[in-house]
């Protein structure tokens, strides 16, 4: 039994290799279980915020549930590092040079940190939503997804934009969702030489009082000749 209690008392404890490497693989499922868990908690129910009780929309929670995992994953490997001798002193190091080493990784990191940032403004403030049709540089397509460094829009031609956050941030974006999903039509069609004009715009308007996809309370069509 002696062979058997060293190679416990080995692997619980931290002093050892052998303790250390299985702390950390513990550690690592024990932090992706409760992850998965509190990602199916915050997608699952319908969060609402204020006495209105407006709900919170996939965009915001999309978002916080990539910061979790970040927090959740950097908490953990903070309580495994002071678990260990070795990295206890390590962090011990790190945390008295916190200023250097903050202001080395924020250089380092400059670009990163910025995306971060802008992406979390993004998801508060929701200039734009996931699944909102918009505009951006003159591109028409539909938000597909906000991650921590970039939002990705998918435009009518089937192309993935994959745009920094930090930019985003900064870009004029035509928003055709988060008011009003109805918007005026503006259909340009050309025609023969010879045609009858009046008798083309008569068609056309016949045609477009028959649109299904009309709103009844919608101002009546108009033509008009733009070119000859």
């Amino acid at each position: 039994m002696q062979p058997y209690a060293a190679l416990l008392s080995g692997f619980i404890n931290p002093n050892t290799i052998t303790g250390a490497v299985f702390f950390a693989i513990l550690f690592f499922v024990i932090t992706a279980v409760i992850s998965k868990i509190l990602t199916v908690v915050m997608t699952r129910f319908g969060w609402t915020i204020g006495k209105l009780g407006r709900k919170v929309d996939e965009t915001v929670i999309r978002y916080m549930v990539r910061i979790k995992t970040i927090v959740l994953f950097i908490l953990m490997g903070l309580i495994y590092a002071s678990l260990i001798p070795g990295l206890r002193a390590l962090v011990g190091t790190l945390m008295a040079g916190a200023g250097i080493t903050a202001l080395v990784v924020g250089f380092a990191a400059k670009s990163t940190l910025a995306n971060l940032v802008s992406g979390l403004s993004l998801a508060i403030y929701r200039p734009f939503r996931i699944g909102d049709r918009v505009t951006i540089e003159g591109e028409y397509g539909t938000v597909e997804d906000i991650t921590l460094r970039h939002t990705i829009v998918r435009t009518w031609e089937n192309k993935m934009l994959v745009i920094p956050n930090e930019k985003m941030d900064n870009l004029s974006v035509i928003n055709y969702s988060i008011i009003d999903p109805r918007i005026l039509c503006k259909v340009e069609m050309g025609v023969s030489y010879d045609t009858d004009i009046d008798l083309a715009s008569r068609l056309i308007l016949e045609e477009a009082d028959k649109c299904p996809y009309r709103l009844k309370d919608a101002e009546d069509p108009r033509i008009r000749v733009i070119s000859h």
